[in-house]
């Protein structure tokens, strides 16, 4: 779609010099959120994969109906998945203590360490709380009503409300403001 050679934008350029092409606003704040998670332990997304996988494979080869199974190349659909882990996390972490200390699977040992792991809870307490500010935004760019005209002020009030969880409020505001008159 926006390669330099032979693709959708740059047949419009050829065919319409001045043409501005936009990048699809849901796309780049998916790959926004992909490469911020990238900086998360590794663990965090292995941990949804193997609870998932753990009941799929050892209950009647079923599909977890209140377990969701995150996707390979979608991070934003990952909120659900880690809301949803989340709500269950001490009911699991008893269920693998019990799984691993009775069955000795391995499968269920690694899923016990880290559900017992604490750094790795507060991993998923900060995705719990930041991944819907992405997927909400990217829900209302794909909305069925013309939204381009807010763009800017969406993610701008989005960007605002995540620096001013970790920067001084004063600052935020006071750069944000004369920043507006340039």
């Amino acid at each position: 779609m926006k390669g330099k050679h032979n693709s959708v934008s740059s047949r419009l350029r050829n065919d319409l010099p001045g043409i501005t092409v936009q990048r699809c606003v849901c796309h780049s704040l998916h790959l926004c959120a992909s490469e911020a998670c990238k900086q998360l332990p590794r663990r965090c997304k292995d941990l949804a994969r193997d609870i998932y996988g753990y009941f799929k494979n050892n209950f009647c080869h079923v599909e977890p109906h209140k377990l969701l199974k995150p996707s390979q190349t979608r991070w934003l659909s990952l909120s659900e998945v880690v809301k949803r882990v989340s709500a269950q996390w001490n009911a699991l972490r008893l269920f693998f203590t019990d799984q691993w200390l009775e069955a000795r699977l391995t499968a269920a040992e690694n899923i016990f360490r880290s559900l017992n792991d604490e750094s790795l809870c507060l991993y998923y307490c900060f995705l719990e709380w930041v991944l819907p500010k992405f997927t909400d935004l990217n829900q209302y760019f794909q909305s069925e009503k013309v939204v381009i005209t807010s763009l800017k002020s969406k993610v701008c009030e989005t960007y605002t409300d995540l620096l001013l969880t970790f920067m001084d409020r004063d600052y935020v505001l006071r750069t944000i403001e004369s920043n507006r008159h340039k």
